[in-house]
């Protein structure tokens, strides 16, 4: 059994570490020195590394390391509970929309960028996800009957998906900066691993995934913001909150008591 969910962590592991070594050389190649060509390369790679991960949970289904088929995990029908657990998910993307009314400037300078931006957005939801679930496969199959045991999934799951946005690094940004962005992502990948495990849905992991990160981007294409201003500080305090704060608190809520006997339908 042991070897059943060992497997496809390593299968995810590997396929994400040649994303990021491919991505890694083509940064030092010069390849992403041109901004429109650092997106198409970018999406083509996300979309081909994408396929990589589907194709390895249907392998994980045909070797008995996963309890679902490729076809299942796309159209399982997702619990009603679900909506109210992304409820700290959605909190959060109002606030991102509601700062931009606090803003005192504006440009639409960056609207023919944005569109492109979009896309590799939805690529990133959709080569990441897959990567997750991936590797979610045999332990969401032997280690989701006890608590402690989803409780581990999620924390595995989480802690991979962090540590993996570590060689971030390598593209200029800085030690601290790293250090939160895998802090951040660490939060994420619990609460992604935790919906996922209720819905068994890929499809809908995929959307959240796209629609986080789109919506957060808007603010940075074409919004600026005053130094100091009391409302953006509270919608930062009560941002931080839904996402390190209630993000986290469903995501563990959820391991807890969640029941594999009575999941998505």
């Amino acid at each position: 059994m042991k070897k059943q969910i060992i497997k496809p962590i390593v299968i995810g592991i590997v396929i994400n570490i040649l994303f990021l070594v491919t991505e890694i050389i083509f940064q030092y190649l010069g390849v992403f020195d041109e901004t429109v060509r650092l997106y198409v390369v970018d999406e083509i790679l996300r979309l081909v590394f994408g396929i990589a991960a589907i194709i390895g949970i249907n392998y994980c289904y045909k070797k008995e390391m996963s309890e679902h088929s490729l076809k299942e995990y796309f159209t399982h029908k997702i619990p009603k509970a679900t909506w109210l657990y992304i409820t700290p998910f959605a909190a959060y993307l109002v606030i991102q929309i509601v700062m931009c009314f606090f803003a005192n400037a504006y440009t639409l300078r960056l609207l023919w960028l944005f569109p492109i931006n979009a896309l590799q957005q939805v690529l990133t939801g959709w080569f990441e996800e897959s990567v997750r679930v991936l590797i979610l496969c045999g332990m969401l199959k032997y280690m989701c009957d006890t608590g402690k045991g989803r409780v581990k999934t999620v924390l595995i799951s989480g802690a991979l998906f962090g540590l993996s946005h570590g060689l971030n690094f390598f593209f200029g940004n800085d030690a601290l900066g790293t250090l939160a962005q895998v802090l951040s992502c660490a939060t994420w990948g619990f609460f992604m691993a935790a919906i996922f495990m209720i819905s068994r849905n890929l499809p809908l992991v995929m959307i959240m995934h796209a629609v986080w990160d789109i919506i957060i981007r808007i603010d940075n294409f074409f919004f600026g913001f005053p130094e100091e201003s009391l409302p953006l500080d509270i919608l930062n305090i009560i941002g931080q909150i839904a996402e390190y704060g209630g993000l986290v608190f469903v995501a563990f809520y959820i391991a807890v008591k969640y029941e594999k006997s009575h999941q998505y339908a």
